[in-house]
């Protein structure tokens, strides 16, 4: 595929598909390790995000998964996780999943959700916000060195162009929020061993000509219910 001389044509939407519609693309959900190898748990609030979805994060290691069976409205997606996040860290994630659920029972999205995994698994809270900021700050450094190695073995163009927006982002989410000689010393020594980190024809996610403007809530995907019938989705809306 990746020798083809033939023009690609992109398709707004594979039914069934295990593609997550993004804010900037569609992510194709492959993944070989989640969290920096760890057990996360993952709460996919988007339409269609079960199936082969959840079977991926499964495979990868995650601890449990929350997916939809069909496009969940705006507002009670909105609902449901500030409910889910509310009670996440007072019992089990099962719990918490009860809980979220029940919020929408009263909207056309009443038994959307699904979850995989077991009934006693629970997510403990930080230590404290302080350690988590290290925690998180320490995740990003490593993740650079990772996408640093990946650019230095690929041998497809392609490859190296998407895996140089993942760095720029990483990068820039450091120096923005975690500012430190560590992050300026991290930025002098990616831009060394990249020598194209800065190249003007690899655009940043912030200055993609292909990335679509924000999404207002009228163009997301929402649900179709029939009476008495299955729910649908609405192949009109992208």
């Amino acid at each position: 595929m990746l020798e083809s001389k033939g023009v690609r044509k992109p398709k707004a939407r594979v039914a069934m598909s295990c593609a997550i519609a993004c804010a900037d693309t569609i992510h194709q959900g492959q993944f070989h390790a989640l969290a920096s190898y760890s057990s996360p748990i993952v709460f996919n609030n988007t339409c269609w995000s079960w199936s082969e979805v959840a079977a991926f994060f499964l495979a990868c290691g995650a601890r449990a998964y929350i997916g939809t069976l069909w496009a969940i409205d705006n507002d009670a997606a909105v609902t449901a996780a500030r409910t889910f996040y509310e009670n996440l860290f007072s019992g089990t994630v099962l719990t918490a999943f009860h809980k979220a659920a029940k919020a929408i029972d009263a909207t056309p999205s009443k038994g959307i959700y699904v979850y995989w995994g077991l009934p006693f698994t629970s997510l403990p809270p930080a230590q404290s916000p302080q350690r988590a900021l290290v925690e998180v700050r320490k995740e990003l450094m490593h993740a650079v060195e990772r996408w640093v190695r990946k650019i230095e073995s690929t041998k497809t163009p392609e490859a190296r162009r998407n895996s140089i927006r993942v760095i720029r982002l990483l990068v820039r989410e450091l120096l923005t929020h975690f500012p430190s000689g560590d992050s300026l010393e991290l930025e002098k020594n990616v831009k060394n061993r990249v020598p194209d980190f800065e190249r003007r024809d690899i655009p940043d996610d912030s200055e993609d000509p292909f990335a679509p403007a924000v999404r207002r809530s009228i163009e997301c995907p929402v649900e179709i219910r029939h009476t008495g019938g299955p729910a649908e989705h609405d192949a009109s809306r992208t």
